[in-house]
């Protein structure tokens, strides 16, 4: 009686180990909708200070929240697709697509959460660092989940 509870018990998990993480789409739409929203902050402060410095370093975090913004709608739209796939053969090559976009995005993000932070310590405006940070944070956040499909 207990090997056979035992064998489905193994079978349940390794299946688990095997399909994609569920939920795995509102994830990435969350850091999309970060993204946007830390884009938005960074070109209403850049439309409020005059400092060309300044202004320098909310385009490029306008930048980098704009294309990071994109790269999270496109992870999440895949895993989405792949979430509701039901044949073996489709889910086969789009994991294939998701494992190819998840291994591109974690080699650039890398560095982007390198130069960001470095951008953004040298900063004497509290709230370009305060934004500068949460845009850290949410790259720490979309490279963790990135790295967990």
């Amino acid at each position: 009686m207990k090997k056979p509870l035992a064998f489905l018990v193994m079978a349940v998990m390794t299946l688990s180990q095997a399909l994609p993480a569920q939920g795995s789409a509102k994830h990435f739409r969350s850091s999309h909708e970060h993204f946007t929203k830390y884009a938005a902050m960074a070109s209403d402060l850049f439309l409020s200070t005059d400092d060309p410095v300044e202004k320098n370093t909310l385009g490029l975090l306008a930048a980098s929240s704009s294309f990071y913004a994109e790269r999270a709608y496109l992870v999440m739209q895949l895993t989405d697709i792949l979430e509701n796939m039901t044949e073996a053969a489709d889910i086969e090559y789009v994991e294939k697509r998701v494992h190819a976009i998840k291994d591109f995005v974690l080699e650039v993000l890398r560095p982007e959460i390198k130069r960001v932070g470095d951008l953004t310590m040298g900063q004497k405006n509290p709230d370009i660092k305060s934004l500068g940070n949460l845009i850290v944070n949410e790259l720490r956040v979309f490279e963790r989940n990135t790295g967990n499909l």
